[in-house]
């Protein structure tokens, strides 16, 4: 019987530790991990997750990315594209049964300019603001005219905006460009936008008449399937400034924290291993009368 113990009591132990063993392997890893999110911080974006909300500078450039996007389109009046992956612009004529017909597609951007969340250093010029988009992979060879235009309604829901309901654009456009190619940035300089305070709505219209198809199509923030944020609709903020750069006042933190976090998870779950091996009383009570037995 009491072989029968003692084998029983090296078995346990024998089991026990390598449990304790691979607790501390766990922790170790977990402790890796954090300390991995914090060291990415020190990327040219920061930590994945932050950084498709919340705009960071760097160097002298911010980028601020849509908190809304969508397009509206006279073919569909009443639908709305608020969760599409691409947006779409067009504007185009055609002829048909002797009746001339005409189409569009506009795009509707919109963009908090709150002070507090362009992350720029209080004595900071701003010298110039950039809207970049990116087109996908389907826009036509064809050259399209795309002007930006400025709203002064900012009160759309991207989850209902359609070509019915959507606000009056008037005047001329801020910015234009010439858009042709697929799968590349498209910049319109909307500095002009430069003192415009909260939230701010841009739209983006076919200028001159294209093809029927001619249609441009661009990356809308919804675009999640290589989580590539590069290619959401953003803005550019380009600023001079004599302080010291908000990079590292961004980052330091979260490499700290990150950092932290995991060496204190495996150092405390180390030393709470190690002081219940050098002393038994901390052990329960049935394990010791365990041990006892197994002697």
């Amino acid at each position: 019987m009491t072989a029968h113990h003692k084998l029983g009591g090296k078995a346990g132990r024998q089991i026990a530790k390598p449990t304790k063993q691979a607790t501390v392997v766990i922790l170790l890893l977990a402790g890796i991990l954090t300390l991995t999110l914090g060291i990415q911080g020190a990327g040219t974006r920061g930590i994945s997750l932050l950084a498709w909300t919340v705009p960071r500078a760097s160097g002298t450039q911010n980028a601020v990315h849509s908190i809304a996007d969508s397009y509206t389109s006279s073919m569909n009046p009443d639908a709305n594209y608020g969760d599409e992956f691409f947006l779409d612009c067009y504007y185009y004529t055609y002829e048909m049964l002797n009746q001339s017909f005409t189409h569009a597609s506009i795009i509707w951007l919109k963009f908090n300019l709150t002070s507090g969340t362009l992350w720029l250093p209080s004595d900071a010029t701003v010298n110039s603001i950039v809207l970049r988009m990116h087109t996908t992979a389907f826009s036509p060879v064809t050259t399209n005219k795309i002007g930006v235009f400025l709203c002064s309604e900012s009160n759309w829901n991207e989850w209902a905006i359609n070509w019915n309901n959507s606000p009056q654009v008037a005047g001329s456009p801020i910015a234009t460009a010439l858009v042709g190619a697929g799968d590349e940035d498209c910049d319109f300089n909307v500095t002009s936008v430069v003192g415009s305070e909260g939230v701010v709505t841009l739209v983006l219209k076919t200028l001159e008449s294209t093809s029927l198809g001619g249609n441009v199509s661009f990356y809308s923030r919804h675009w999640i399937p290589t989580g590539e944020v590069a290619t959401w609709p953003r803005l550019l903020v380009e600023y001079s400034s004599s302080s010291q750069s908000l990079q590292g006042m961004y980052l330091v933190p979260w490499v700290a924290i990150f950092a932290t976090v995991g060496a204190l998870v495996v150092l405390t779950t180390y030393f709470m291993i190690r002081r219940r091996r050098l002393n038994p009383s901390k052990t329960p009570a049935r394990r010791r009368d365990l041990i006892r037995i197994c002697g």
